[in-house]
């Protein structure tokens, strides 16, 4: 099963474990430099529900928050470190997320049951 979904394939796995009552969390972030207090956050956030869905920044917009030297890790290697680790399920590339409607329009689309932060 690959981990690493399309922002249109998690609508629909979210969808379909919705229909079987399943609890969904959803975290988002860079994850660059992944670090102790990462892995404690993921498995604590997968404490909350049944399946965990990391929502996965892009490079652009690391270096625009982060600074130029970032990310140290591409999107794309990010998202198979964070694919590998058991407390996730499902890994989201984020391309163009440019405004908050834009992530208010998604979390409307999944309707997790939880958002950890």
């Amino acid at each position: 099963m690959n981990k690493i979904v399309k922002i249109s394939e998690a609508i629909r796995i979210t969808n379909k474990l919705r229909k079987q009552n399943k609890t969904i969390v959803v975290v988002g972030g860079f994850f660059d430099i992944l670090h102790l207090g990462h892995i404690k956050f993921l498995e604590k956030s997968k404490r909350y529900g049944d399946y965990l869905f990391v929502l996965l920044e892009e490079d652009s917009k690391a270096t625009k928050e982060k600074g130029e030297d970032r990310p140290i890790n591409s999107q794309k290697d990010r998202a198979e470190i964070l694919s590998s680790f058991q407390s996730v399920n499902y890994v989201i590339m984020l391309k163009n997320m440019t405004n908050n409607k834009r992530y208010d329009k998604l979390m409307v689309e999944m309707q997790p049951s939880v958002i950890a932060t």
